[in-house]
């Protein structure tokens, strides 16, 4: 069967890119609440531009170029991308907020990167064929081995949005995304089959 929707994977299982973590402030220099795991809009929530001061000890720095940064804080897991790869989705017309985030360590300073908050939660996860770990006591999935969604749950021309039945951020995108992030050469970005999908790869 024909992929229509993919994982854009928010973890790093691949020392080859970067991942940074750190505490990120907004403007005010309050630390960032985490509030990109909603699905919904943001300007009036947030004071950017961020700016993330980065804990050296525990990221991975080695290739500051990629297009795709994997980024943990306080604020979460965040889709962080590059200026060329804002662009590239802003073509898209997405239901998407970007925030200007700069990052900061003892060593590094990068800027004209963007925090990417994704508007939108839909309840999709087809169980029956889906294998997946519920948490019994909040109702949310804990871990997966492979993922089935019922694609006749998702809007027509529906592009990107956050699956409903994961607590975290977990970020679902259209092929016409991934077509239009392959066709541009984007890099850092890890895109799976949802039924190839596993946090036990982790």
């Amino acid at each position: 069967m024909e992929n229509n929707f993919f994982v854009l994977n928010l973890w790093d299982n691949n020392a080859d890119y970067n991942t940074i973590e750190g505490i990120t402030y907004d403007a005010n220099l309050d630390e960032l609440k985490n509030l990109f795991d909603e699905g919904i809009s943001l300007v009036e929530e947030v004071v950017p531009p961020f700016t993330c001061v980065i804990d050296e000890r525990d990221s991975i720095t080695n290739k500051l170029s990629q297009d795709r940064i994997f980024f943990s804080s306080n604020a979460g897991t965040l889709l962080t991308v590059s200026k060329k790869a804002k662009e590239v989705l802003e073509e898209l017309d997405l239901p998407v907020e970007f925030f200007e985030l700069s990052i900061k360590g003892k060593k590094i300073s990068l800027t004209e990167y963007f925090i990417v908050n994704v508007i939108g939660k839909i309840e999709c996860v087809d169980f029956e064929k889906s294998d997946v770990e519920i948490n019994e006591t909040f109702g949310f999935i804990d871990a997966y081995n492979s993922l089935v969604l019922d694609e006749g749950k998702i809007p027509s021309q529906t592009d990107i949005f956050l699956l409903g039945e994961n607590i975290a951020k977990f970020v679902i995108i259209s092929k016409r995304v991934k077509n239009a992030v392959e066709a541009a050469g984007l890099t850092g970005f890890i895109i799976v089959k949802p039924e190839n999908y596993s946090t036990y790869d982790f």
